[in-house]
């Protein structure tokens, strides 16, 4: 038999019905050295002991977190997966980088974790807000007066706050990938957080530096990667240990599977 976990018209993504107990299934599905087995549409490869996170990670500690994020990453890597063939991003380093860029930023678009209850993250969490202060609030004063974005009684702080796999942020970058993709993202900016128009903003922003003018190419090529470094080419330092670390998981994947 098999459990399905994704389908989308021409491809069917499904993992063996093991006789193991789901919730081993699941684990092992989402640690570090776990396997998700897959194939893309055009047959080209076959993806498996692809890992999605850490089990250390408090967000996927649960067992319903494990479901989660397991079933959304694998829509996610499949999309990413095709994006990167879209734009002809073939360097296995700099596809691992992607992937581990999307599962920092919007873990590859889990809904309901334990941790963050309710919120979808294909949109920016307001790690930082106040007790009383609501999501627009926070937002508002967060962005402002800066890369388009008027004042905080301009709402334009929430209205473009970060949505995506990149979590596309400021209403400047809005217009622009709107421009690029026409797609009208100032007055629709919700459609960011769209899969396939997420998955194309990401690869083809970190491949051509749109987002801080910082090239996948400038930090990374094959076996002389600078994962640390990388994380310039869509923002500061926050966060650059972690992705490197799950992108240097992807890429020896990616390698023992001649990913191509």
């Amino acid at each position: 038999g098999k459990l399905k976990i994704w389908d989308n018209q021409s491809t069917m993504a499904q993992l063996p019905d093991f006789a193991q107990p789901l919730e081993n299934l699941v684990r092992a599905a989402a640690s570090a050295t776990g396997n998700l087995i897959g194939a893309t549409n055009d047959g080209k490869a076959t993806l498996s002991l692809l890992p999605v996170a850490s089990l250390d990670d408090p967000d996927y500690t649960s067992f319903s977190d494990q479901i989660e994020i397991v079933n959304v990453a694998w829509k996610a890597i499949f999309l990413i997966l095709e994006s990167c063939r879209k734009f002809g991003v073939t360097d296995r380093a700099q596809i691992a980088y992607i992937l581990a860029t999307a599962g920092y930023e919007a873990k590859f678009g889990a809904k309901n974790l334990v941790s963050t209850p309710g919120h979808n993250w294909m949109y920016e969490y307001p790690w930082f807000k106040s007790a009383g202060q609501t999501d627009k609030d926070y937002f508002n004063n967060e962005y402002h007066d800066d890369n388009g974005n008027g004042s905080p009684s301009s709402g334009d702080g929430f209205k473009y706050r970060g949505r995506g796999y990149a979590h596309l942020t400021w209403k400047d970058n809005y217009s622009y990938f709107g421009n690029l993709f026409n797609v009208d993202l100032v007055n629709h900016p919700e459609l960011a957080a769209e899969t396939n128009l997420a998955a194309d903003i990401l690869v083809k922003g970190m491949k051509d530096g749109l987002f801080t003018g910082n090239s996948l190419s400038r930090y990374i090529q094959g076996d002389t990667s600078q994962f640390v470094q990388a994380r310039a080419i869509l923002a500061g330092v926050g966060g650059a240990s972690e992705i490197a670390k799950m992108a240097e998981k992807y890429f020896a994947t990616l390698n023992s599977l001649n990913y191509a």
